[in-house]
């Protein structure tokens, strides 16, 4: 999600939220919606090297995702494709939870 814009404002506000949905992506949405997913999903924090991201492709999308070690030493990455991205993230989960992504995380 890094360089995507956020904005926060009051629930109450409709004339805020009616200006701001002028700006929103909904291509750039559901992608940080995915790299958000993944993190989630693996149990990742600002403490731990890790990193998603997920760019549209044509008709399909790309997330790409990496851990590593506090040190560098042991990394894991991996990149899958297809049409859903939150179906993207939950897959990234899975494949680097049986990398053994929470042995790194244990590590930070």
């Amino acid at each position: 999600g890094q360089g995507a814009l956020a904005v926060q404002y009051l629930a109450a506000r409709d004339d805020v939220a009616t200006l701001l949905v002028r700006g929103v992506d909904a291509e750039t949405a559901r992608c940080v919606s995915a790299e958000r997913q993944v993190t989630k999903a693996i149990g990742a924090d600002c403490a731990m090297p890790f990193g998603a991201h997920c760019v549209q492709d044509g008709d399909h999308y790309r997330l790409m995702a990496v851990a590593s070690d506090p040190d560098g030493q042991r990394q894991l990455s991996i990149e899958i494709a297809g049409s859903e991205p939150a179906g993207l993230a939950n897959e990234a989960a899975d494949r680097l939870t049986r990398l053994g992504v929470r042995d790194l995380m244990a590590r930070a």
